[in-house]
């Protein structure tokens, strides 16, 4: 399997293909924060998530992601910020990054606001050439040593959102760095900017059940746009069971649970629609987050 690495590792970096860059989640609706960091303060509480996330399970050395996010409201909730941690780690390659975030609010109307939110942090992409076999042990291309790379990176977001509705727009990989992992002038590895959007509508049943449609769409020349679509239905915000559609890919059922408005508990299992179902039986999502403090109330003045 080790050697299916090298056509993975140029599929990641290089611009001659630009595939998708950035790792993917299926419970994107409860860690908005992570896809787009506008999100930070519009709630009046502080808040930390982390997932965990198994991709194909049955291929060795299959994609491994691992988040860490703490965002909220500054004093006067109209301001919010935020950081995260990731790896992601596929066979013999690990990319870690780490961000920052500032997001200002602003007020429409009593029930409309437009969160504008920007970050930067750094990226670490790594390669270790000793855990790769190659088909040709002359192949100069990828070394035996470890080598890896530490760049900036800036992302740039902008969140409406309403009781009921959301709409985002999420632009990643602002720095376009070139990575510099192996010698090979023929491909330049460099990463591109993404598009993403994310939108969502929580629709009232009665007073303990509510639906909610969502979808989360991603886009990066010249590769096919992709989206997740899900829909997901929560009894008295307690407890809710989904079903997200991810295109061309998975179909994904989803569970999840908060205990007495604190910690919150989530899983999610892909389901295999590709060719990949004859090689790896799905992937595990695991996600807890915990509500840990609880802004001041706003002003009368910041209410304005």
């Amino acid at each position: 399997m080790k050697n299916l690495f090298i056509p993975i590792i140029i599929l990641m970096c290089a611009t001659g293909v630009k595939a998708q860059q950035l790792p993917q989640y299926s419970q994107y609706f409860l860690n908005e924060y992570v896809v787009n960091p506008a999100v930070a303060g519009k709630d009046n509480f502080f808040e930390a998530r982390t997932s965990q996330r198994h991709q194909w399970i049955g291929i060795n050395d299959a994609p491994r992601t691992y988040t860490l996010s703490v965002y909220g409201p500054l004093a006067r909730q109209t301001m919010g910020d935020g950081a995260y941690v990731f790896t992601d780690i596929t066979g013999p390659t690990r990319r870690t990054g780490f961000q920052a975030s500032y997001a200002y609010h602003l007020k429409f109307s009593e029930e409309v606001r437009l969160s504008l939110g920007a970050s930067l942090g750094l990226l670490h992409y790594a390669l270790d050439g000793s855990k790769i076999d190659l088909r040709e042990a002359s192949d100069p291309s990828i070394g035996n040593s470890y080598q890896s790379n530490l760049l900036p990176d800036a992302k740039f977001a902008m969140y409406l959102y309403t009781k009921k509705l959301y709409v985002g727009l999420t632009l990643p990989q602002l720095i376009q760095n070139r990575l510099e992992l192996y010698d090979q002038n023929s491909i330049e590895n460099r990463l591109v900017p993404h598009i993403m959007a994310l939108v969502g509508y929580k629709i009232k049943i009665s007073d303990d059940f509510t639906l909610e449609p969502s979808a989360l769409i991603k886009y990066v020349n010249p590769a096919p746009l992709k989206f997740d679509v899900t829909l997901r239905g929560y009894y008295r915000e307690k407890v809710w069971l989904g079903i997200n559609y991810r295109s061309n890919e998975s179909f994904t059922p989803v569970i999840g649970y908060t205990h007495k408005n604190f910690i919150t508990f989530a899983y999610a299992y892909d389901v295999l629609t590709n060719n990949l179902k004859n090689y790896a039986s799905g992937s595990h999502e695991l996600m807890l987050g915990i509500r840990f403090s609880r802004a001041a109330k706003p002003t009368p003045k910041a209410a304005e």
